[in-house]
């Protein structure tokens, strides 16, 4: 990665995750964002205004709010992409513990029989990523190339195949 060759070059301390839950989720949130700068651009430049998503539900207070989780651990609202439509793991961005462990996020892998139970097929996961996938893209909620990025790793992931490689 680009930071642990910063660290190495530059003699940093490297980063000790010793938080309460396995750090850093693995969203893919850096699609939304790429598709949110094209359309502000878009936008600033006189063109139509970005798309909008129903928010991340909440319920409480508006001073201290709850985010309700389904079966998976998962929020509802907000943009839905593949890794939150189509999960192989709890992606959240709470966690707790020291120092930074607060805006790290947290991702709990799924047991292999929970995925395989969610994809009997490898055909099944991959028709899954594709249809949300479409779906965002349509929406405009990410671009051509992650679109099809997503879809690619999606179909050369190990995910209801023979193979038993453990999922990132």
């Amino acid at each position: 990665m680009f930071r642990q060759g910063l660290v190495a070059r530059d003699e940093l301390a490297p980063f000790v995750f010793t938080c309460d839950e396995p750090p850093l989720s693995h969203v893919h949130n850096e699609y939304v964002l790429n598709a949110g700068y094209e359309h502000l651009a878009n936008w600033v430049a006189g063109r139509e205004q970005p798309p909008t998503a129903p928010l991340i539900e909440t319920t409480g207070p508006s001073t201290s709010p709850t985010i309700p989780r389904d079966q998976n651990g998962l929020a509802f609202g907000g943009v839905r992409l593949a890794d939150v439509d189509v999960p192989i793991a709890t992606n959240t961005g709470a966690n707790s513990g020291p120092v930074f462990c607060v805006l790290y996020g947290s991702h709990l892998p799924f047991s292999p029989d929970k995925l395989s139970s969610l994809y009997p097929s490898h055909d099944s996961y991959v028709d899954a990523v594709s249809q949300v996938t479409r779906r965002n893209l349509k929406g405009g909620f990410i671009l051509k190339e992650d679109a099809e990025q997503t879809i690619s790793d999606a179909t050369n992931s190990p995910l209801g195949t023979a193979v038993s490689l453990p999922i990132p």
